[in-house]
């Protein structure tokens, strides 16, 4: 039997004290890591365009908005909706995404069973158990 991925993730990225205050994009965190990888490129790869870097976003990452044009219409979150879109919006959405990326995971929902550290889990203790392995693995 297999191991099943988990569920995949997602964050509501917001843009307050930005002129763009009061919107809002669902996003997926846990998108694959082609595509977040050809997203941190930019399209800097041989053949990749900004294009393809926008339609990347657009069907993996990008699930919802609340946009709306200027007569109130909503801009749906799709390619064609982006190109609607300002430019400076997207170079937002791209570095709220990226910094939800790279933040630290929310704690475990439940702590150790017994309450102990596992072994290991300070610096001192792991530079002990590596000066040990070295002991125990050298020429003999």
């Amino acid at each position: 039997m297999g191991f099943r991925l988990p569920k995949r993730k997602a964050a509501t990225l917001t843009f307050d004290g930005t002129e763009w205050e009061g919107a809002e994009v669902r996003v997926l965190l846990s998108a694959p890591l082609e595509i977040i990888l050809l997203v941190e490129e930019g399209g800097s790869r041989d053949g990749v365009t900004s294009s393809d870097v926008f339609e990347a976003v657009m069907e993996e990452i990008v699930i919802s908005w609340n946009l709306e044009d200027d007569e109130g219409n909503p801009i749906p979150a799709t390619l064609e909706g982006m190109g609607k879109v300002p430019q400076e919006f997207f170079g937002l959405l791209m570095r709220g995404y990226t910094q939800n990326l790279m933040s630290v995971p929310d704690p475990l929902d439940e702590p150790s069973p017994n309450g102990k550290q596992s072994p290991g889990d300070t610096m001192q203790e792991l530079a002990n158990s590596s000066e040990s392995l070295q002991a125990s693995n050298g020429p003999g």
